[in-house]
């Protein structure tokens, strides 16, 4: 017959008020009786094992706990905010990745490039679009004659960051596995979008480029297809900042390495940003 443990430790409960009662009554002559031992306390020198839970993963201090300072440079600003996200553990991407791609370029960039999140690549070298979709980036902003790298005249750098700042993985349990790439889920970006836009109020760019259908439509706030808005320019507004900022989706490089046909609408894309960023530069010289 199975055991109950239930009725054994009302059972082992029974016992244990015996031996108490029966304590107080064979006390030696000249001894005061044996102080009683709560049932409670007894059971405790031996509890029963609890269910094992999911390990949870360290929790960062909460984007609330920031304190921006504006009288530092934007390069310290941007400095001060990737200390502060430290080795992020605030949602389960941090239990896998190796390192976070927090972002790269000008600090005081007029233009800002957001993707979805690193893959495996950028995962190692802790900096984003630095795969093959990243190699080729680079050849579009050379042909807009912009670039991540710092160039004369500065306006030309660009700063480029990601919806999320850890690889998402198809498969979490195996880091070294390649083509282990996913886009991150509306939770993930919920979860890092506070900081995403900390990166936005220090930077203050003039445009944001939407690289790719997930971050437009997380952006956007819409379920439509990249197709229905790309090209199209919209006004960002971010909260803190006192004037939207221009915003052009536009498609994803990886998506023109699945589809070369793409590239000539990205390339319209770029030639609008090129011409509405150089009109920028004038008006403000």
């Amino acid at each position: 017959m199975k055991s109950n443990p239930r009725e054994e430790l009302a059972d082992l409960a029974a016992g244990l008020r015996r031996a108490v009662a029966r304590s107080r009554t064979r006390t030696l002559p000249g001894k005061k009786p044996a102080a009683s031992i709560p049932v409670s306390a007894t059971l405790a020198l031996n509890p029963v094992s609890p269910i094992p839970k999911e390990p949870k993963a360290a929790e960062g201090e909460p984007l609330d706990r920031f304190k921006d300072d504006s009288s530092l440079s934007k390069a310290e600003r941007l400095a001060r905010l990737r200390d502060f996200i430290g080795d992020c553990r605030r949602c389960p991407l941090g239990a896998s990745r190796i390192q976070l791609a927090f972002g790269v370029g000008n600090p005081d960039a007029r233009v800002l490039f957001i993707g979805e999140g690193p893959g495996y690549a950028e995962d190692r070298k802790g900096e984003p679009f630095v795969g093959p979709a990243g190699q080729l980036l680079d050849k579009i902003l050379a042909a807009t004659e912009l670039s991540r790298h710092p160039v004369d005249p500065p306006w030309k750098w660009v700063y480029i960051a990601n919806m999320v700042k850890c690889h998402p993985m198809i498969d979490p349990s195996d880091n070294t596995k390649r083509s282990n790439d996913r886009p991150p889920t509306a939770e993930e970006m919920a979860v890092c979008s506070p900081f995403l836009m900390a990166q936005i109020r220090i930077l203050r760019p003039l445009f944001i480029v939407a690289l790719g259908a997930t971050a437009g439509k997380a952006l956007l706030k819409t379920e439509e297809a990249i197709s229905k808005f790309r090209g199209k320019w919209f006004d960002f507004n971010v909260e803190g900042l006192s004037e939207p900022i221009r915003f052009l989706p536009t498609y994803h490089p990886a998506a023109l390495l699945r589809n070369p046909a793409l590239k000539k609408d990205v390339w319209e894309d770029m030639k609008n940003l090129k011409a509405a960023l150089e009109s920028a530069v004038r008006s403000k010289t």
